[in-house]
């Protein structure tokens, strides 16, 4: 359950249109990231307490925001 709600609600929001967030700063980054942690924190880790954020991102299925849009462009790339 607060798998699907975190995707529906943040990972959503992330992939809408992400293509444009190829080459944009690692300031603007690291702040999209900071939003996608809590939610790939609530999805993996089902107990309360203090976990690495990244490695949570690590070990979901849930890609990092900058290869996140990386994986756009070369996926929308192969289409074409």
């Amino acid at each position: 359950m607060a798998v699907s709600i975190a995707f529906a609600l943040v990972q959503s929001r992330l992939d809408y249109a992400n293509s444009i967030l190829y080459g944009i700063s690692s300031t603007s980054v690291n702040k999209l990231q900071r939003v996608q942690n809590p939610a790939v924190r609530i999805a993996v880790t089902p107990q309360i307490g203090f976990s690495s954020s990244q490695n949570d991102v690590k070990r979901s299925n849930w890609l990092p925001i900058k290869q996140r849009a990386d994986f756009k462009i070369a996926a929308l790339t192969y289409k074409v």
